[in-house]
């Protein structure tokens, strides 16, 4: 049995984690994430180039380097993603190292923390990149993302992949599988540990278009914050994790050792056999 909580891309893994453990055996009891980009197969570029598209970026650098670490294991530098060795990737193809490098880098000050240091560090070790971000971001990514998301903003639609896969065979069809098999809304809807959603309405860097729409609400309860900014609603978030499991603490877990009969171990046993008992008489 496990808890799980995280905020951001630590919100996203929560939730992942928490589904993959159940086949190792382990039993989800209490999931909290916060302002989590869970449509990763629509949201994570729609929501990017909606908000470009419209003037609205913030923070650009943050923003596109949200969509870039979303990006990177799509482009080719990742065996076992669905759009491996395909042709194609989520980044342009002359980025694709500087990311890499980037975004494995341990060097690298706090984008969110200190802002400043983050630009100059791009400026002075990835000046390239750094150009790229500030004139042309889209250069960013590979045409065919571009093609398919920047339609799918022009028509309305908010779910390219899904709607326009068969369109997209042999040119971008590899790209939105990679997309589909990250997308957490299937799992958020089938979940059968209790999940707690929270994020803000006006979140700048994962949009609230984020928080699925399909949900068991007796195991999945949906918070929102009628208004406060990606970084704000952490804090926010935070102490309501803090409050949940207040009010669901931990249990010590009970082992019983099988290798060495000891006097514990017989213990132990009786009281397995004593919960069977009771079981049987309820």
């Amino acid at each position: 049995e496990a808890y799980f909580s995280g905020t951001s891309e630590g919100g996203y893994s929560s939730i992942s984690a928490a589904d993959s453990f159940k086949s190792m055996g382990i039993q989800p009891i209490h999931v909290m994430s916060s302002g989590a980009p869970l449509k990763v197969r629509s949201e994570a570029f729609l929501g990017f180039l909606r908000s470009l598209l419209s003037g609205n970026l913030e923070n650009p650098l943050l923003q596109v380097l949200i969509v870039m670490l979303i990006g990177l294991p799509m482009s080719n530098t990742r065996p076992g993603v669905a759009n491996y060795e395909s042709g194609q990737y989520a980044l342009a193809e002359d980025v694709t190292s500087d990311a890499l490098s980037l975004l494995t880098s341990q060097l690298v000050p706090s984008p969110s923390l200190d802002p400043l240091a983050y630009g100059q560090y791009l400026a002075i070790n990835y000046p390239v990149m750094f150009t790229i971000i500030n004139t042309s971001p889209l250069d960013l990514f590979g045409p065919e993302v571009i093609s398919l998301f920047y339609t799918a903003v022009i028509e309305n639609d908010d779910d390219p992949c899904v709607n326009k896969y068969n369109q997209g065979i042999g040119v971008y069809d590899k790209i939105c599988d990679a997309l589909i098999e990250n997308d957490l809304r299937d799992v958020v809807a089938s979940a059968d540990f209790n999940i707690d959603i929270c994020h803000s309405l006006t979140d700048e860097l994962a949009s609230y278009n984020n928080v699925p729409d399909e949900f068991d609400p007796s195991f999945v309860t949906i918070f929102t914050i009628p208004e406060a900014t990606h970084g704000a609603s952490a804090l926010f978030c935070g102490v309501r994790a803090l409050d949940l499991i207040s009010k669901d603490p931990f249990d010590k877990p009970k082992i019983c050792k099988s290798d060495k009969k000891s006097k514990k171990d017989k213990k132990c046993k009786k009281k397995k056999k004593n919960k069977k008992k009771e079981k049987k008489e309820m």
